[in-house]
């Protein structure tokens, strides 16, 4: 059961509440603008169920591809939500800054082939959306739907492994 209280989308499971997208925006990905991405840091959005800041680009190198790819499917197979690439987190995680990344293209093309060769099933749906941010850097962000073919499996190079994103838990730690 899915119910919009306006400002955060919320799924209830086996009587449990969890937050997919606590965002203050609720319009199609290709809609979002600047102003879009600035509201999360002026209303420090956390990171949560379905909402995931990176600051840095993943790279080329084997293992930032291994771990972008956890991501994905760990999303995939959870309830679907969206990654920004380059929103810094402050350690409560919370977003806290634009800092954008450079060549916004090459990354939202590793992402899309990197995804479509090495996990399956194929996620479907999946989309990315630069966001221009300032100086040639731009704010990538990443929808990964919610999957009725789950569970996606990490394939790469031997690398055999089904992922599966869990609700963060925010408060005293024990």
């Amino acid at each position: 059961l899915l119910i919009d209280s306006g400002h955060s989308l919320y799924h209830y499971r086996k009587g449990m509440v969890l937050s997919l997208m606590s965002i203050p925006v609720q319009k199609p990905l290709e809609d979002w603008n600047i102003s879009d991405l600035q509201l999360l840091i002026d209303e420090k959005v956390q990171e949560s169920y379905g909402v995931e800041f990176k600051r840095d680009a993943y790279k080329s190198a084997d293992k930032e591809k291994k771990e972008m790819l956890k991501d994905l499917a760990a999303m995939a197979n959870a309830s679907g939500g969206l990654i920004f690439i380059g929103i810094d987190a402050d350690q409560e995680e919370r977003a806290k800054e634009l800092v954008g990344i450079e060549n916004h293209e090459k990354q939202c093309e590793m992402l899309v082939n990197v995804s479509l060769s090495c996990i399956e099933p194929r996620i479907s749906g999946l989309r990315t959306h630069p966001i221009p941010v300032s100086d040639g850097r731009s704010v990538v962000v990443v929808h990964i739907p919610r999957s009725h073919r789950s569970p996606h499996m990490v394939t790469r190079q031997g690398y055999d492994r089904v992922h599966i994103r869990h609700e963060k838990r925010v408060g005293t730690k024990t």
